[in-house]
């Protein structure tokens, strides 16, 4: 509580005293009331951490896999951001479109077939949107993704060097 009210005091010097403490608390109140509160939302990525949690406990056991495919996901969100088009798109079927694009490419030595047609329709059956909503995001995200990056190999390298959990090269994607 001290180090609030030495915050305050230094909002009410910095406005120079033309607003009190009272002031400043009433109006961020308000703020916080119009906001019912919303100050921190939920992001892609929040999102694609707790779905990627969710589907692939059961189906990687190995934790350097998931790692990566969750690092390819950010990578993917991060990406996506900066494309007008998916602004107005819900954060869920950002990230959601998010995981799909990053369980592409995936060495099925490193993850078997099974776990990963498992994780694939886990992703697309969680929650209650649409599939061709989500179907159009991911066709959006991929194709900023690749207009801004060279190509699809060239960012699972960069993700992956060692090839943990993607092919490492398009020959062998064959």
């Amino acid at each position: 509580r001290k180090s609030e009210a030495g915050m305050l005091n230094n909002f009410e010097h910095m406005s120079r005293d033309r607003f009190t403490k009272e002031d400043i608390t009433t109006m961020e109140m308000s703020v916080l009331r119009l906001l019912e509160w919303r100050t921190h939302p939920t992001t892609p990525q929040t999102f694609a951490k707790h779905f990627l949690q969710l589907i692939t406990r059961s189906c990687i056991p190995d934790r350097r896999c998931t790692e990566k495919i969750a690092e390819m996901c950010n990578f993917i969100v991060e990406v996506s951001l900066f494309d007008s088009l998916l602004v107005q798109e819900k954060q869920s079927t950002i990230a959601r479109a998010a995981i799909l694009l990053s369980l592409e490419g995936i060495d099925s030595e490193k993850v078997s077939p099974s776990a990963q047609v498992s994780m694939v329709s886990s992703i697309s059956s969680i929650g209650y949107q649409d599939q061709d909503e989500l179907l159009l995001v991911k066709e959006k995200m991929q194709d900023f993704l690749f207009t801004q990056t060279s190509d699809s190999t060239c960012v699972r390298q960069s993700i992956d060097p060692s090839g943990i959990v993607y092919k490492t090269t398009e020959a062998e994607s064959s």
